[in-house]
């Protein structure tokens, strides 16, 4: 989760140059190959680093309550 990180806003200031910035830059050049493939990986290392960990935890609080009963 983006949004719980201390410096939240220079994540998502990189995302924007970095991956959308980008991507707009290569569409509109016709490399549609180049703007899928830096979106694709980008969605990947973003989920890996942000959103597993989240959905992580929040199953292992599920295991826990389930396991409490």
């Amino acid at each position: 989760m983006i949004n719980r990180e201390e410096q939240s806003d220079i994540i998502y200031d990189y995302i924007y140059d970095n991956i959308v910035g980008y991507c707009v830059e290569q569409i509109e050049q016709g490399n549609y190959d180049k703007a899928y493939n830096r979106y694709k990986n980008s969605v990947l290392v973003l989920e890996e680093q942000f959103a597993k960990p989240a959905l992580i935890n929040r199953f292992v609080k599920t295991l826990k309550l389930k396991n409490n009963n």
